[in-house]
């Protein structure tokens, strides 16, 4: 369980569920956070100070799923009514997260250092997912952009 005990599945934007089943398959994805703007739209400088990205992989991403959080994600999945059916969910592949990865998104990601000054629109960080997980790269971006 996360801080607060938030179930990991409501983290995720809930259309980032539904990218396994438009994504084609891939050997292998990647995806990348920016920030788009100085903060506060300041004309004469651009810069933030990227900090905060260990925390969040430490304390929800790097959590191990079990299959209550699966069932979890479901039965959270299935009240968004999508054209009045069950909102998409790829259970199967969160199933052999948990069953064949022993909980752990087999995904790995790649950050500027604690403490960098960068510019909007530099890579902060990239996720990198293979195979089969490919399709779920884009999970955790909602999460990781919480650093900005």
């Amino acid at each position: 369980m996360t801080p607060f005990n938030i179930p990991p599945a409501v983290l995720a934007d809930s259309y980032k569920a539904t990218h396994p089943f438009i994504y084609p398959n891939a050997k292998r994805m990647v995806a990348y956070g920016e920030m788009r703007q100085a903060y506060d739209k300041d004309p004469n400088d651009n810069r933030i100070v990227f900090y905060g990205i260990r925390y969040i992989i430490e304390n929800y991403i790097d959590k191990q799923w079990t299959l209550q959080d699966v069932a979890q994600a479901e039965a959270f999945y299935s009240t968004h009514n999508a054209g009045f059916t069950p909102f998409p969910f790829p259970k199967d592949l969160f199933l052999k997260i948990v069953n064949e990865h022993g909980g752990y998104f087999p995904v790995k990601i790649e950050a500027l250092p604690e403490g960098t000054a960068c510019h909007a629109h530099v890579p902060a960080f990239q996720i990198t997912a293979e195979g089969e997980m490919s399709r779920l790269v884009t999970f955790f971006e909602t999460i990781l952009t919480m650093i900005w």
